[in-house]
């Protein structure tokens, strides 16, 4: 529990389960050798309204079974 004179404040979560999005990973083909690679494509309005415009540079963290993609400084 925490003491009345505590200065922690309650933080509100980034992104709410309204704005959660699924995709279904497909295939697309290697340039070359025509190898099928694990690939999904992410588009729509809903881009630009989260501060990704076109153009916008993306970093992805990748963890097993999780990836962050957030824009890059």
């Amino acid at each position: 529990m925490t003491d009345i004179d505590c200065i922690a404040e309650s933080l509100q979560p980034e992104v709410v389960e309204a704005d959660d999005r699924v995709f279904t990973v497909s295939y697309a083909t290697r340039y070359g050798d025509y190898t099928r690679i694990s690939a999904f494509t992410m588009k729509g309005l809903w881009l630009n309204e989260a501060g990704f415009s076109t153009g916008t540079k993306v970093d992805v963290k990748v963890r097993k079974g999780c990836q962050v993609q957030r824009k890059a400084p």
